[in-house]
C-alpha cells in the first residue's frame, strides 16, 4: 500500500524556498507536484484538496519538508499553467498536460505494475510503480489476502478500476474477525498464503498465538483472546507492518536497509513477543534477531 509520509531532510542538493508567501520554488522556479490524485501547487498553505497529496496540516509545513516528499512520492514540475477553482486547483489533472516541465522527483516515464486495493488498511487504490522500492513484491502481496489487483494503471484521484479485478480476494474474507500486532494496530484478519496461512482458520489461529484477536475492527472492548504457545530456541515470522518473535530468552532486534543501514534497534522479551514496525517508511528491508546463542534474518517488505 502505497502512503505519503515526510522523510529525514539528508542531503537536499537544492534549496526550497517561498518566493512569495506559502509558495514553495524548486531549482528557483514555482513548484508543483504531480501525485496520483492530480497535479497540486506545492504551497505551506495548501490544506490538501486529497490527503495523498499533502504531508500535513495546512501552514504546519517547511518549503524545505514538502519538496522532500514529493521528490520521494511524487513528480516535481514547473511552469503549470491553468489550475483554478473550475479543476479544483488541480484535481485529476496532470501536469505534464498544463504545460509542466519535469523537473525532479520520481521519473514521468516510469511504467505502472498494476493497481490494488489493499483491503485491511485502504478505501482508496494505488499505483504499483517499476519505480517502487520493493514493486515486484508489493504485486506479489497484492495478489493474495483480501485485496484486489488489476492490470494497469489506478484511475486519478484514488478511485478504483470499475472492471473485474485480475485477482479478487473478496473470497478469502473471514468475516468479523480481527487482529492486534501491536499498540494502535487493527487488521482484518485474512489468508497470507507467502506465509503458509492459507484458511480463514489458520489465520485466526496464528491471531490467538501471536497477536491480540478481537470481534471488532477497533480491536477494543472485552479481553482478546491469546494464547500461549510453548517457546524453545528462537522462531521469526512477518507479518504486516511487525515481527513475530517467539525466543526463549530475551531478544536483540535490529533493522537494515537492503544496503546495510541500521535503521531501527530493540528489545523484545523472552516469551511470545510482537516487534512492531509501524513507525517505519516503506520499503524492503531485512532484520536480524539475535537471543542468546541463536540468530535468525528475515526479509521485509513494508507496504
Amino acid at each position: 500500500m502505497t502512503k505519503r509520509y515526510l522523510l529525514p531532510l539528508l542531503g537536499l542538493a537544492l534549496t526550497a524556498s517561498q518566493a512569495w508567501a506559502g509558495a514553495c520554488s524548486y531549482n528557483s522556479k514555482p513548484m508543483f507536484c504531480q501525485w496520483e490524485t492530480g497535479c497540486y501547487e506545492v504551497t505551506t498553505e495548501y490544506s490538501g484538496i486529497e490527503s495523498g497529496a499533502n504531508a500535513c496540516a495546512a501552514g504546519s509545513c517547511t518549503c524545505a519538508a514538502l519538496v522532500t516528499n514529493c521528490e520521494n512520492f511524487g513528480t516535481i514540475y514547473s511552469g503549470v499553467t491553468g489550475l483554478n477553482e473550475d479543476n479544483n486547483y488541480g484535481k485529476g489533472l496532470k501536469c505534464s498536460n498544463q504545460g509542466g516541465k519535469f523537473e525532479g522527483g520520481q521519473d514521468p516515464s516510469r511504467t505502472s505494475l498494476g493497481c490494488c486495493l489493499w483491503a485491511d488498511t485502504e478505501t482508496s487504490c494505488w499505483t504499483i510503480w517499476s519505480s517502487d522500492e520493493g514493486a515486484t513484491d508489493k504485486v506479489s502481496q497484492c495478489k493474495s489476502g483480501t485485496n484486489k489487483f488489476w492490470n494497469g494503471e489506478c484511475p486519478t484521484g484514488g478511485s478504483c478500476p470499475s472492471g473485474t479485478p485480475d485477482y479478487d480476494g473478496s473470497a478469502n474474507d473471514c468475516g468479523n474477525h480481527w487482529c492486534s500486532w501491536g499498540a494502535g494496530t487493527c487488521y482484518k484478519i485474512a489468508p497470507d498464503p507467502a506465509e503458509g496461512i492459507t484458511t480463514c482458520a489458520d489465520a485466526i489461529t496464528n491471531c490467538q498465538n501471536y497477536g491480540e484477536y478481537f470481534t471488532n475492527s477497533s480491536c477494543s472492548g472485552g479481553s482478546p483472546v491469546m494464547k500461549i504457545q510453548p517457546v524453545m530456541g528462537l522462531i521469526v515470522a512477518t507479518h504486516g507492518r511487525a515481527l513475530h518473535i517467539s525466543s526463549d530468552r530475551d531478544a536483540k532486534v535490529t533493522l537494515y536497509t537492503l544496503g546495510g543501514q541500521k535503521v531501527l534497534s530493540g528489545k523484545v522479551n523472552a516469551g511470545n513477543s510482537v516487534f512492531s514496525l509501524m513507525n517505519q517508511n516503506p520499503g524492503v528491508y531485512y532484520a536480524v534477531v539475535q537471543s542468546g546463542a541463536y540468530t535468525q534474518t528475515v526479509n521485509v517488505v513494508l507496504k
